[in-house]
């Protein structure tokens, strides 16, 4: 149960060991999208509103919900890979579906860390949304300061957000 109480449960198969009918280690697919208040629905919000019940409570405190809900250990010591599809992005408007912000990204990520992962798709989504002229270029630390969820994340040692360099490689495939 999320925070004790008796509203929000995780699924057995994540809380249980292999030997109880659980799983070992669990692999992350998010999207590459928007989303209104934490700004991004990437792998980090993938994972606390995919290992939960009751989704909507946790739209009452996203950023801290988030981050805590991917602290949790069976969350934090079972997922050992985030593979984001980033062929195709949406820029604005999400997270429902709203083709017209869809733009054709073309890329894949992978990490270990979804912190990192989240912070390096927050960075590329904010440079969309100013290119596309979506959001004014002098806003955009403004957005940075608004957004702690990443932050909140960092400090409950989830993973790198600003306290160390992230090692960013890009693989051209041809």
């Amino acid at each position: 149960m999320f925070h004790g109480g008796t509203k929000s449960f995780y699924p057995r198969i994540l809380t249980r060991g292999r030997a109880e009918g659980g799983v070992d280690k669990v692999i992350n697919i998010p999207s590459f999208k928007h989303h209104g208040v934490p700004f991004i629905t990437m792998a980090m919000k993938n994972l606390a509103f995919g290992v939960t019940t009751n989704c909507p409570r946790g739209h009452f405190f996203i950023e801290r919900f988030i981050a805590e809900v991917c602290a949790f250990p069976p969350v934090r010591d079972k997922v050992v890979l985030n593979v984001m599809d980033g062929l195709r992005g949406q820029y604005d408007r999400g997270p429902v579906p709203a083709p017209q912000f869809v733009w054709p990204l073309g890329r894949l990520y992978v990490a270990s860390d979804p912190v990192a992962l989240d912070s390096v798709g927050f960075e590329t989504l904010l440079a969309k949304q100013i290119a596309a002229g979506r959001l004014a270029a002098e806003k955009a630390d403004a957005v940075r300061q608004r957004h702690v969820g990443l932050a909140v994340a960092e400090n409950l040692g989830l993973g790198v957000h600003k306290g160390r360099p992230i090692d960013v490689r890009v693989i051209e495939l041809g």
